[in-house]
């Protein structure tokens, strides 16, 4: 405060508050905004959507491996003239994973990799063995619960 008892300008806006009264904040700068500190969620734009929707779909595209979120159904196209590659689990210790070669239509024409458990190795070479080479997929559940439901398409 000043010699008069009122607040001088200068501490006013460097937000100290004197006479305990609720604080100013900082002036914004240019492009900035103050954010609510409410921790409330905001509706995105049509754009933000937009872009988000485009990052997953490049994050897709990118990856060299095919990998399910819970729920998530894809439709993947299994090279067959190679055999599933036998491999040591990277995430189970003493456990055995099939790396299947695949291509992913929908997000693009790069061949991928796919590790799956033995039981669902077996659900592949049933479909494929059918005659399917393309098989719809989808992923239920998290960690050890998880099962997949494949179902030959072409």
């Amino acid at each position: 405060m000043t010699h008069n008892g009122k607040e001088s300008s200068s501490q006013h806006r460097l937000g100290k508050c004197v006479s305990g009264d609720a604080k100013v904040l900082p002036k914004e700068t240019k492009g900035e905004k103050n954010m609510d500190s409410t921790n409330e969620i905001r509706q995105l734009s049509q754009e933000e959507v937009e872009n988000l929707k485009s990052f997953r779909e490049e994050r897709k595209k990118d990856r060299t491996y095919i990998k399910f979120e819970d729920g998530e159904t894809r439709i993947l196209k299994f090279d067959t003239t190679k055999r599933a590659i036998r491999e040591p689990s990277e995430v189970y210790k003493d456990k055995i994973n099939y790396v299947f070669s695949v291509i992913e239509p929908s997000v693009g024409l790069d061949v991928k990799t796919w590790s799956v458990s033995p039981t669902v190795a077996d659900q592949i070479y049933t479909e494929l063995a059918k005659g399917y080479v393309t098989l719809k997929i989808t992923r239920n559940g998290l960690d050890k619960s998880t099962r997949y439901t494949t179902v030959g398409v072409q």
